[in-house]
């Protein structure tokens, strides 16, 4: 991806353009630039990425410094680019800007730049550095915004929402109600596994990672997207439920139907930012606390299934594997 490019060459300015195809089509097209020099282009959802023509590539990977020096061009005509390297990410150092996002999905960064702009998006990733040089928060900054980057936009059919991230050492991940393989399964998790053994009787598996309906287009969003060490709500009213509310906004807009699973009072109030296009399922939160009040006996998995078939979407497999 190029935005993967524009990490690993922050030199570089990334610059993203719509292209009409038709009156009614349009196409992201994205490029490299480096002092005023191209050096590589893609499309929205491409898998390639095409390097501008010679000449002009090694000129910017010696302005790069990858190893290249502008007396050696002859050699750098048969070398490939580097693979990018994950990033390291410190949000203090991130510059928010269309060229440049913290979000890894071409699509969720076109749809999210203006939003990333703002004052009080800014402010909130100040706030989430300060914490972080206080106290551990959760998830790992690498993994805030896991929901978007494993669900673009593109192929959302199911939002599930939860409130804010598990608060416990290495539970959260980056996406609401999941943890990873090897961590113990939180009370609300084991819940939601209960009602999908009683509703369309799958054995509850042995770990907690919902990775797999992710990629199937459920976003698994929480309304807040980080939080303090064992300090459950502690990043509430920072920004994150404005920025959040803009997520499920776009999700509205864009998509043609999506099904809202909408547990708790919380995720509940999101109601009125969701169009009758859609299909909303409610009930009380899977939470130890209040699963036996509507939650248990609600099932929500084949009311999401039914209603993906009735808008001739293709069904979620709701197994996971080991």
């Amino acid at each position: 991806m190029l935005t993967q490019f524009k990490i690993r060459y922050p030199q570089g300015n990334l610059i993203s353009e719509l292209v009409a195809i038709d009156c009614d089509t349009y196409i992201i097209k994205a490029s490299i630039v480096v002092n005023g020099i191209t050096i590589a282009t893609g499309m929205a959802g491409a898998e390639t990425i095409e390097v501008a023509e010679e000449r002009s590539k090694e000129r910017a990977l010696a302005l790069l410094d990858l190893n290249t020096s502008t007396s050696n061009l002859a050699e750098t005509k048969t070398k490939k680019m580097p693979e990018p390297t994950e990033p390291k990410i410190n949000l203090t150092e991130q510059k928010i800007s269309s060229n440049n996002s913290l979000i890894k999905s071409e699509s969720w960064n076109f749809v999210l730049a203006e939003e990333m702009k703002k004052d009080y998006f800014v402010k909130l990733l100040e706030f989430i550095e300060r914490e972080g040089q206080e106290t551990k928060i959760f998830p790992p900054k690498e993994e805030i915004f896991t929901a978007l980057e494993i669900t673009p936009l593109e192929k959302i059919k199911v939002v599930i929402l939860g409130q804010d991230p598990y608060h416990g050492v290495g539970q959260a991940h980056g996406l609401s109600f999941s943890v990873k393989k090897g961590v113990s399964i939180p009370r609300s998790l084991e819940n939601i596994f209960k009602e999908l053994a009683s509703d369309l009787n799958i054995k509850p598996p042995n770990h907690g990672n919902l990775t797999h309906w992710a990629t199937q287009g459920v976003l698994m969003l929480n309304t807040v997207l980080t939080v303090r060490a064992h300090k459950a709500n502690s990043h509430k009213n920072k920004g994150w439920e404005i920025f959040t509310d803009r997520v499920i906004e776009i999700v509205n807009e864009q998509t043609p139907h999506v099904v809202f699973v909408l547990w708790g009072k919380e995720a509940q109030k999101k109601i009125k930012l969701i169009d009758d296009k859609h299909t909303i399922i409610k009930s009380p939160h899977p939470s130890p606390f209040s699963a036996k009040y509507g939650f248990f006996g609600s099932r929500p998995f084949s009311k999401i299934n039914s209603a993906l078939q009735q808008a001739k979407q293709e069904p979620i497999d709701w197994t996971l594997p080991a």
